[in-house]
C-alpha cells in the first residue's frame, strides 16, 4: 500500500567504500570496473482492494533515467518492469545470476528499486505477492557480491530485519576506509508501521523523488562533488520527513538496513565528468525544481550555507525558484562538459504551478454534492416521498465528512383525509471511505433533524421535529476529472411524537448525486 500526498532509521558501524562498485562509484564518470545490474520495478496497481497509484511506474522510470544519464549504467544493464507480475520478477532475477555467472570472478552490483503497494510482509505486483522473504532470499542468493536495495513502499520497513539486516540509530556511520565489501543494504521509504506517500506537485513518490534528486547532486553536503550513500540517506530522510510532517497521513520515516562486511561509507556518485554541471550559488536562496520536459526531474534546497551543484544530462532546462510565497521561472540549456552557475537575472515572476504543467492532480479533499431522494416515510399511507438537497463534503484521511441539507415535499391522502407535507432535514455524517480505484466506497453513522409541515384545508397547519439516527452506505464513482456520481442507500430512524406518544419508525432512503471536488 502507498498513501497518497509515499520512517527511516540508519547507523551503520561497518559499511564498505562501494567507489570501484557502485554506480561505477560515480555518478558522471568513467565506466566501472565492476559487474553491474539494475531490476527496477513500477507497479501502480496492487491487490483489489487497493487503490491505484499514479506515480509508481513513473519512479521506476526515473530511476531509470538517473542511471543512464550520469550513472555509467547502459540499457543492457537495466530490466525496468512496469507493473508486471510475480513471474516476470521471477525472470528479472534470474538474468540477473545469468549476468553476474557470466562475469564470475569480478566484484558485482545488484540494484534492486521497488516502487508500488505492500501490505507490510510482501510486495504487491497486481495480484500477485512476493513476500519479503522470499525476495531478500532471491536477492541474496543472485550472485552479486553487493547488493543494494531501495524499496519505496508502504510499511517496507518490515523488510529490513528479514534475514538478518541491523537497523541501527540513526546516522552512526563509520567512515573509516576499506574497499572490499560483501552484503546487502536495504533502504526503504518507511518505517515498519506508516504509509508511503506521493504527491501531485512532485509527480512521484516523496522519498523517489528526493532519493533520484539526490543521485543527481542535491545530496553532496560536504562539497566534495561526490554524493556517498550517508549523505543520500540524510538527504532522503530529512526531506521527506520535511515534505510529509504536515500532510493528513503523516510524517514519514525512510529506515535503513544492513548485513555487511567490510569497512567505509558507500559512494554512489560524483557530480562531476562529461554531462553538464549546474550550480546554485549560496548568495541565491530558495527551493528549485528542475524540470525536463513535463517531468520534476530533481530539488534542490539552498539555504544560503555554500553553493550546491546538479549533475545533468545534456539539454534544456525549466527551473522554478520558490521564494517565501513567490514563483519565479528560468530556462537553461546545459552542453557536455558545461558548468553553468545560476544568477538572479536568470529568473523572472511566474504564476506556474508544478501540477499545472504536469497536469492530472489528486483528487481535491473538499466537494459539494447536488443529489435527489426517494424515501419511503414514517406512515404506512404515504408511500414513496421525492426530495432533493445539498451536501458538502471533506476527507480527512480514511474518513469522509458530511453536512447535508435537504427538502422534501409531496401531497398524501389518508382514507378521505388530504394534505401537504414539507420536510426539511439537516444531517452529520461521518462515513469510513475505502477507495478502489477510480470506486469510493462508504459507509457511517448518521445523525439528523427533520422538521415536519403538514398543511391541509380542514385542520390548518401543524408542525412537528424529529430526530433521525441512521446509517448510511455509499459509492462515489470518479467520473472525469472532479466530476462524480454519488449513490447512497440509507436506513433512518423517525423519533417522533405522535398521538401524545413518543415513537420510532424506520424510514428507508435511497439518493443519486452528481457530486463536484473542489
Amino acid at each position: 500500500m502507498r498513501a497518497t500526498i509515499r520512517s527511516r532509521g540508519l547507523a551503520v558501524r561497518a559499511l564498505p567504500v562501494l567507489a570501484a562498485v557502485l554506480l561505477s562509484a560515480t555518478i558522471c564518470a568513467a565506466e566501472p570496473e565492476a559487474v553491474r545490474y539494475a531490476i527496477l520495478v513500477g507497479n501502480d496497481v496492487g491487490l483489489p482492494v487497493r487503490p491505484a497509484l499514479r506515480y509508481a511506474a513513473s519512479d521506476a522510470r526515473k530511476m531509470r533515467n538517473v542511471l543512464l544519464r550520469v550513472g555509467g549504467f547502459e540499457e543492457k544493464d537495466i530490466s525496468l518492469l512496469e507493473g508486471g507480475s510475480a513471474s516476470d520478477l521471477d525472470a528479472a532475477l534470474d538474468s540477473a545470476k545469468r549476468h553476474f555467472a557470466a562475469a564470475s570472478g569480478r566484484p558485482a552490483l545488484l540494484l534492486f528499486y521497488f516502487s508500488g503497494h505492500s501490505d507490510g510482509a510482501a510486495l504487491e505486483l497486481g495480484g500477485d505477492r512476493v513476500l519479503f522473504a522470499e525476495l531478500r532470499r532471491r536477492v541474496d542468493d543472485s550472485g552479486a557480491t553487493l547488493r543494494l536495495a531501495f524499496i519505496d513502499a508502504c510499511l517496507s520497513g518490515q523488510m529490513i530485519g528479514v534475514r538478518g539486516a541491523t537497523l541501527e540509530p540513526a546516522f552512526e556511520i563509520d567512515e573509516t576506509g576499506g574497499l572490499g565489501a560483501e552484503g546487502t543494504v536495504v533502504v526503504s521509504s518507511t518505517s515498519a508501521t506508516e504509509m508511503a506517500q506521493e504527491s501531485a506537485e512532485l509527480g512521484g513518490g516523496v522519498f523517489t523523488h528526493h532519493l533520484v534528486s539526490g543521485l543527481y547532486g542535491a545530496a553532496d553536503q560536504d562539497g566534495d562533488l561526490k554524493v556517498s550513500l550517508r549523505e543520500l540517506y540524510r538527504h532522503a530522510y530529512g526531506r521527506t520527513l520535511g515534505a510529509t510532517a504536515r500532510t493528513l497521513t503523516g510524517p514519514q520515516h525512510p529506515a535503513y538496513g544492513f548485513a555487511l562486511e567490510g569497512k567505509g561509507d558507500v559512494v554512489l556518485s560524483q557530480v562531476t565528468g562529461r554531462a553538464g554541471r549546474l550550480r546554485f550559488p549560496a548568495g541565491l536562496p530558495g527551493s528549485y525544481f528542475v524540470l525536463s520536459g513535463t517531468d520534476v526531474l530533481a530539488q534542490v534546497e539552498q539555504g544560503g550555507e555554500r553553493d550546491r551543484s546538479l549533475c545533468l544530462p545534456a539539454g534544456d532546462y525549466v527551473l522554478v525558484r520558490r521564494l517565501g510565497d513567490g514563483l519565479a521561472q528560468a530556462r537553461v540549456a546545459l552542453s557536455d562538459g558545461d558548468s553553468r552557475a545560476l544568477q538572479e537575472d536568470d529568473f523572472s515572476p511566474t504564476t506556474l504551478t508544478l501540477a499545472e504543467r504536469r497536469g492530472g492532480e489528486e483528487r481535491r479533499p473538499n466537494g459539494v454534492v447536488g443529489y435527489y431522494a426517494l424515501s419511503g416515510w414514517f406512515m404506512p399511507e404515504m408511500g414513496a416521498f421525492h426530495g432533493g438537497g445539498l451536501l458538502v463534503r471533506r476527507q480527512i484521511s480514511v474518513l469522509d465528512l458530511q453536512l447535508r441539507a435537504g427538502y422534501g415535499y409531496g401531497s398524501v391522502n389518508d382514507r378521505g383525509f388530504s394534505y401537504d407535507l414539507g420536510v426539511l432535514d439537516l444531517a452529520a455524517l461521518v462515513l469510513l471511505r475505502i477507495p478502489i480505484y477510480r470506486l469510493d466506497l462508504l459507509a457511517g453513522p448518521v445523525l439528523g433533524l427533520s422538521r415536519f409541515d403538514q398543511r391541509s384545508a380542514v385542520s390548518g397547519r401543524w408542525v412537528a421535529w424529529s430526530g433521525v439516527p441512521g446509517l448510511q452506505v455509499a459509492a462515489d464513482i470518479h467520473l472525469w476529472k472532479d466530476l462524480s456520481l454519488y449513490l447512497s442507500w440509507e436506513l433512518d430512524v423517525m423519533v417522533f411524537e405522535r398521538d401524545a406518544a413518543l415513537g420510532a419508525q424506520p424510514a428507508p432512503r435511497a439518493a443519486l448525486g452528481v457530486g463536484y471536488a473542489f
